[in-house]
């Protein structure tokens, strides 16, 4: 019998510490993402170290702060052997055509990037301003 509590909490463990070493990558410290997230000081590491719970909408929040999309984290993450896929990943696959799948991966919407790269820029800004010395 699988033991499916044990399992998940191995793969949050996965996580919090490869967004440990993606925080540790980035141009970000720890503390920069806490402020400009609203996050109590400490939070992230709590969080990296496996004494918080990790939440999906946190994470997402992190990882749009550092410029990286959930999928990519998760590619990193769980990265994808060619070949290997479950008989319920395979009827997924089936239900929408391949040649839409490629050209949705390859082809960004114009308007969620340029959202994403206005958000982004608003972001640093923000984070300057607060850098600045204050007169």
């Amino acid at each position: 019998m699988v033991d499916w509590r044990a399992m998940a909490r191995d793969h949050e463990l996965h996580l919090a510490f490869l967004l440990k070493h993606v925080i540790r990558s980035s141009d970000f410290s720890a503390r920069a993402i806490e402020r400009q997230l609203g996050m109590s000081g400490g939070y992230i590491s709590r969080l990296t170290s496996g004494r918080l719970e990790l939440k999906t909408s946190h994470l997402f929040d992190i990882l749009d702060v550092l410029g990286l999309t959930p999928n990519e984290f998760f590619a990193l993450a769980f990265p994808l052997r060619p070949g290997v896929r479950s008989p319920l990943m395979n009827r997924l696959l089936a239900l929408s055509p391949p040649a839409e799948t490629a050209q949705a991966m390859v082809q960004p919407d114009p308007f969620v990037e340029s959202d994403r790269k206005l958000l982004e820029t608003v972001r640093r800004a923000l984070a300057e301003l607060e850098k600045a010395p204050k007169d």
